[in-house]
């Protein structure tokens, strides 16, 4: 059985298991060795996968976002210590004003996420979709008004909770920082390196 042939199966297997959906590229410089779209890119309406597809890759960004803030911090942009409401000029709302970039890369910031993912995540989540159509988030800042006037939950530095919300407001320093937008920058100073 040839390499192609090998990686076939094995991906069948998984997408007829209900373990894997998604997209397959295994590259050797040039040379395409293996390539395929599998599963459903939106399981409810069928629509399937395709090599072009577009996926949000949630919080696999988040590893990035630290990467960038960190060599930010290291061209003397910015430091652990900044807070991050002066920072973005946000005084006006209720992300916590002693909130630092060390707050937010640690998840100790206090302040209110945009999405609650405790208790029945589904249900949800289909509720913020509904109110908030999902696809009408294109920037960082898109997201704002999910969370900037919302109370925190705990003193900044007090306890650490899972907030991607902080991770936003990460993104949108490192775009006022650099110039350019998040995207940009992640291509030219992480992935072209």
């Amino acid at each position: 059985m040839t390499f192609y042939e090998r990686l076939t199966q094995l991906f069948d297997e998984k997408r007829h298991g209900g373990t894997f959906s998604g997209v397959v590229l295994i590259k050797r410089k040039d040379e395409t060795l293996f390539e395929a779209a599998l599963g459903y890119a939106h399981r409810s309406w069928k629509v399937a996968n395709r090599m072009d597809t577009r996926f949000r890759i949630a919080s696999i960004s988040k590893m990035f976002t630290a990467v960038a803030i960190l060599q930010l911090i290291d061209a003397g942009k910015l430091a652990l210590d900044t807070r991050v409401r002066d920072a973005l000029e946000l005084g006006n709302t209720k992300v916590p004003a002693d909130a630092t970039v060390y707050h937010m890369l640690t998840m100790t910031s206090g302040m209110a996420d945009w999405f609650d993912e405790s208790g029945d995540w589904e249900k949800e989540w289909a509720a913020l979709c509904h109110v908030h159509p999902i696809y009408l988030f294109r920037r960082n800042e898109d997201y704002l008004p999910l969370f900037v006037n919302e109370a925190p939950i705990a003193p900044a530095g007090e306890r650490h909770q899972y907030n991607g919300a902080g991770y936003i407001l990460l993104g949108i320093l490192i775009e006022h920082l650099s110039g350019v937008s998040y995207f940009n920058y992640v291509r030219r100073h992480i992935f072209g390196r």
